[in-house]
């Protein structure tokens, strides 16, 4: 009963394994026997500061990655898809579909920072952080069709222009896993839709679409 979702925390070595109903703890390698089952789904890890975010409703939980003891939450965080955590800058982003924002959370203080568009009538539903190179990696529906942007910069609260972008085609893809060290972004739709795409983003102001799968 596992959705296609896995999470794995470096610092502890533990598997985070969202599931119907919350998230289920595994570790540390090479075992990985069961540990615990969390309430909420776990979205992001930061490892720089051993946290994890939980979706609790439209809520924010930041739990300890060590411990799973609640640090704090943050109320009112409008999210219908993606999150990835930015270790560097030191942000949570979160994709809102409904509103057509991506939002941004300061984790340092554990608040709000703002929200940004990526222009009319996108449908942010995924976000992959390339912290080393300030990039973000955004897909949204526009027009029927996914399109995979690519952001430069932490945007908070702007309208931002996308440094490149390149069409997916009609399905909804929203799921990014990136492999940069390759130049490669991949996009795929879990277990509804059946499809995986391949992006070339060797030069990230212009993706290319290598193949879909």
């Amino acid at each position: 009963d596992f959705a296609p979702v896995w999470r794995r925390q470096q610092i502890t070595g533990k598997l985070f394994a969202v599931r119907s109903g919350g998230t289920r703890v595994f570790g540390p390698a090479p075992g990985f026997a069961f540990l615990v089952d969390l309430p909420g789904n776990c979205r992001a890890i930061d490892p720089s500061q051993n946290r994890l975010y939980f979706q609790s409703g439209n809520h924010v939980e930041v739990r300890d990655a060590t411990t799973h003891a609640l640090v704090t939450t943050i109320l009112n965080v409008n999210n219908s898809g993606g999150w990835d955590a930015d270790a560097v800058q030191h942000r949570l982003y979160l994709t809102d579909a409904a509103a057509g924002l991506v939002r941004v959370v300061d984790t340092i203080t554990n608040t709000v920072a703002g929200a940004f568009s990526l222009g009319a009538g996108t449908a942010p539903n995924a976000v992959a952080v390339d912290g080393a190179n300030n990039r973000l990696y955004v897909t949204a529906t526009l027009a029927g069709a996914t399109v995979l942007y690519v952001v430069a910069g932490p945007p908070v609260t702007t309208a931002v222009t996308p440094v490149g972008s390149v069409s997916l085609g009609g399905q909804p893809l929203a799921q990014i896993a990136l492999n940069l060290p390759a130049g490669r972004v991949y996009v795929g739709g879990g277990y509804a839709q059946n499809q995986l795409a391949v992006v070339d983003v060797a030069a990230p102001w212009a993706p290319v679409l290598v193949t879909t799968l």
